[in-house]
């Protein structure tokens, strides 16, 4: 907004944490998963956001727990947009583009959907449901897709390896859950 000569951005005051934080403390119980029914609401409600976003021309391209906040009444709220692609991005200043490297640093490997790693100007939202699949198979099973120390070798499987089936690591989920994972996940958008 604007107050005179003085422009302002009012954000909402969020309580809660992150969904990696929830995610971290959950690993550390005897159950590393988060319960079914609170998992599949969460993801829900970041995909709803997402196609409302992707319907304005909006494609996230760095979706991960941590740019997930869960609030204190127990839903999400999408909250980092320093990656996304609009249908006004030429109107960006060039000087205040990230560069490639940036972009790179900014990624979370465990989540980077398989075009990103070879072009991400060429992601759209597709690339957002596949990171959210990336989500959802972490939430429900306790593990990324792909564990591994080496953030190269992570996007290297997520371009080229078949993911696994979240049931080899929950064998307590709903079929219809699993091949919803298995879908979000599929190489070919």
């Amino acid at each position: 907004g604007r107050a005179g000569r003085m422009v302002y951005a009012a954000l909402e005051d969020l309580q809660g944490e992150s969904l990696a934080t929830r995610l971290k403390r959950e690993a550390s119980t005897a159950t590393p998963s988060l319960p079914l029914g609170e998992a599949c609401r969460l993801i829900r409600e970041a995909a709803l956001g997402m196609a409302y976003l992707h319907e304005m021309g909006v494609v996230l391209r760095d979706v991960q727990p941590a740019n997930l906040w869960v609030t204190s009444s127990g839903h999400i709220k999408i909250m980092e947009f320093g990656s996304a692609h609009d249908s006004l991005d030429f109107l960006d200043d060039a000087d205040s583009i990230p560069t490639d490297q940036a972009d790179e640093l900014r990624w979370n490997f465990d989540y980077v959907s398989p075009e990103q790693g070879d072009d991400d100007q060429v992601s759209d939202g597709r690339s957002d449901i596949y990171s959210l699949g990336s989500i959802a198979f972490h939430c429900l099973t306790g593990r990324v897709v792909f564990d591994d120390k080496n953030p190269l070798r992570k996007m290297i499987r997520h371009a080229r390896d078949s993911a696994p089936s979240a049931m080899e690591f929950n064998s307590s989920l709903p079929q219809p859950v699993v091949e919803l994972i298995a879908k979000m996940l599929s190489k070919k958008p």
